[in-house]
């Protein structure tokens, strides 16, 4: 599926915005090789949960043309992603929390895991903790 990026152009000495024309505007996508579910950005890039093929990392430097700079696959079907640091936090369905280490964007890692009871779907982080809708 495509993760698509959509980047803010404000107007300049205008009474009105148009905001169809003048502030949001397509800038540039990417294919992605399952179904984009999920994607957080910190600095330039895009992690994408993309479903059966886990964690997409996407670099967004130039919007107009995007590019998967690197993957790595989960144990079940990536949901949802949040970024902390140098860390991606996955909502895996069956497979609970992943924890991927992606300070090198182009080779991430799977580090860490906690099973959940049910199908993860969602995850947010605060301080040293990570919130999972189940």
């Amino acid at each position: 599926m495509v993760a698509a990026l959509l980047v803010p152009s404000l107007a300049i000495s205008q009474d009105c915005i148009d905001y169809a024309t003048d502030y949001v505007h397509w800038a540039g996508e990417v294919d992605t090789p399952d179904q984009a579910y999920g994607v957080a950005v910190s600095g330039n890039y895009a992690y994408v949960a993309d479903w059966s093929s886990g964690l997409q990392v996407i670099d967004i430097s130039v919007p107009e043309s995007p590019a998967i700079v690197g993957s790595v696959d989960t144990p079940d079907n990536a949901y949802g992603v949040a970024v902390a640091g140098n860390y991606a936090y996955v909502a895996d369905t069956e497979s609970g929390l992943q924890v991927i280490d992606i300070s090198v964007p182009e080779s991430p890692a799977i580090v860490g895991a906690v099973d959940t009871p049910h199908h993860a779907q969602g995850v947010a982080v605060a301080g040293n903790y990570a919130y999972v809708a189940d």
